[in-house]
């Protein structure tokens, strides 16, 4: 299961649940992505994209999001100010590093170690671009990928 959470805008948090998906659950997300995207094109606003797991896919599973990626919407790509991926293992940011190979659409994708890491990147990225971020937005979007992780490693456990 793939969940997009875009309620606590600018950031749209996604969470991979599970490591095995399929090409119609990986374009429903494509299709749920888009739709923010076209959101914020219709609203003049940019946003950052947290993902949690997504990235410690088979090989053919990594060549098939490559290809989808390539029919996404260019002009949705540049939406996101940053887009990050939270990742504890450094073998698993390597893959993240050959999926920005495989797919040039990909390239602006960071891979991150913590949550953490994720929101001060965003953080800096919001600032960067003159986006004014509330304090209680920024503390739910956290909470969300801190109750997620755990939900994530109960399923997992």
């Amino acid at each position: 299961m793939i969940v997009l959470e875009s309620g606590f805008y600018p950031y749209v948090l996604i969470s991979f649940r599970g490591k095995d998906f399929s090409e119609a659950e990986f374009t429903a997300h494509l299709d749920a992505s888009a739709a923010v995207g076209r959101k914020a094109q219709e609203a003049g606003t940019r946003h950052a994209v947290i993902t949690l797991g997504g990235a410690d896919m088979r090989a053919s599973k990594r060549k098939m999001v490559a290809e989808l990626m390539e029919d996404f919407p260019k002009e949705l790509m540049d939406l996101p100010v940053g887009s990050y991926v939270v990742v504890n293992s450094a073998v698993v940011r390597g893959i993240v590093t050959v999926l920005r190979w495989l797919s040039p659409r990909l390239s602006r994708i960071e891979a991150v170690e913590s949550i953490d890491d994720a929101m001060v990147a965003a953080s800096a990225a919001f600032r960067a671009n003159g986006i004014v971020v509330e304090a209680a937005t920024t503390s739910s979007a956290r909470r969300w990928l801190e109750d997620e992780l755990a939900l994530r490693e109960q399923l997992t456990a």
